[in-house]
């Protein structure tokens, strides 16, 4: 009895001794699940938090706009820099493209400058000499050498001059035959490419040169010169004729303006025209009668000008009035004698 009481107590004592360890298992065993649906809830939040909040829902009907591009950017404001480079890089070449420009049509003026044989002054003081050779003796100059010659026949220089002393001591009150500083004539004659005193060359050249010496406003020189035209074309009559001047055909107007750019009576500033493509760079050529009046005339300002050459290039006629002839010779693209500075000489002055 006393041995089965004790047992007891002991299983008791087992017992009682084992119970916290078996509470404290139990309660680690509930811990478990606990901390793994906490980890679970703070992964949910931060996913919630780091999430953008959903928009509200559209209403019935409502329509939904795409999202425009300019919404997010600016393309002036995100090119901003190459814009601005790509800015200064064409206005750089603007510049040099003008620069080089304005040196090529330079380069054709000095050219033209350099090889003039005759200087405005020289002409001046030739003219300025010769006060016998006045409108009515140039006339008949012009009368006796087509009669001895024929109308649109050539000539030789030396047979040319021979003529000319020959008239000029019959008409003069003195018999005066020589051309005053005659040397100046000379020279322009003599510096024409492949001169022989052998070679003919048109009345119409010759007559040209002869009227560097003319003294005589421009006015009656332009009235000489297109009967001169007239008799060297077989278009017209005598000088001393009353009768109403024909027009002229454009290729002798054309092969006048190339004679009078030759004998150093046309400015530096009306040699050069435009040769080929503008690019990269425009080109400048010494042009001829025919270029210069075409090229330039296109960009006559004056409208009166203009209007009265315009048959010379647009296509209208073959025809030049003695009128139109004039104008043509004192327009910029021309300024025979430097007649296109005039009114600018008299404003300064």
């Amino acid at each position: 009895m006393l041995n089965l009481s004790r047992s007891l107590s002991r299983s008791l004592l087992i017992s009682s001794s084992s119970s916290p360890a078996s509470s404290s298992a139990a309660a680690a065993a509930a811990a478990v699940p606990l901390r793994t649906s906490s980890l679970a809830l703070r992964r949910l939040s931060s996913s919630a938090s780091s999430s953008s909040i959903p928009s509200a829902a559209p209403k019935p009907g409502e329509k939904i706009l795409p999202k425009k591009a300019s919404d997010d950017n600016n393309v002036f404001l995100d090119n901003l820099g190459k814009i601005f480079g790509l800015s200064i890089g064409a206005l750089i070449i603007f510049v040099v493209r003008s620069s080089q420009r304005t040196s090529n049509q330079t380069a054709v003026k000095d050219k033209a400058e350099e090889e003039s044989c005759l200087d405005p002054v020289e002409i001046e003081e030739m003219r300025a000499v010769n006060v016998d050779l006045t409108e009515p003796v140039f006339a008949s100059l012009v009368t006796h050498v087509h009669e001895k010659v024929g109308a649109g026949n050539g000539c030789t220089y030396p047979k040319f001059m021979a003529l000319v002393k020959a008239q000029f001591a019959k008409v003069t009150d003195d018999g005066t035959n020589t051309v005053q500083l005659g040397h100046y004539l000379d020279r322009v004659v003599l510096n024409q490419p492949g001169y022989d005193d052998d070679k003919e060359y048109p009345l119409s050249f010759l007559f040209t040169v002869l009227s560097l010496a003319l003294f005589s406003p421009v006015e009656a020189r332009l009235n000489l010169l297109y009967k001169v035209l007239q008799l060297s074309s077989s278009a017209g009559s005598s000088p001393g004729s009353s009768s109403a001047p024909s027009p002229l055909p454009a290729p002798i107007v054309y092969d006048f303006i190339t004679v009078l750019r030759d004998t150093c009576q046309l400015p530096p500033e009306s040699h050069p025209v435009e040769d080929g493509s503008p690019y990269p760079v425009q080109k400048y050529k010494t042009g001829t009668g025919e270029e210069i009046l075409n090229s330039k005339l296109r960009d006559e300002k004056d409208a009166d000008k203009a209007a009265q050459s315009r048959t010379l290039y647009g296509g209208v006629g073959d025809d030049v009035t003695e009128e139109m002839f004039k104008r043509i010779m004192r327009s910029k693209a021309v300024c025979a004698w430097g007649e296109c500075y005039v009114g600018i000489r008299r404003r300064n002055n």
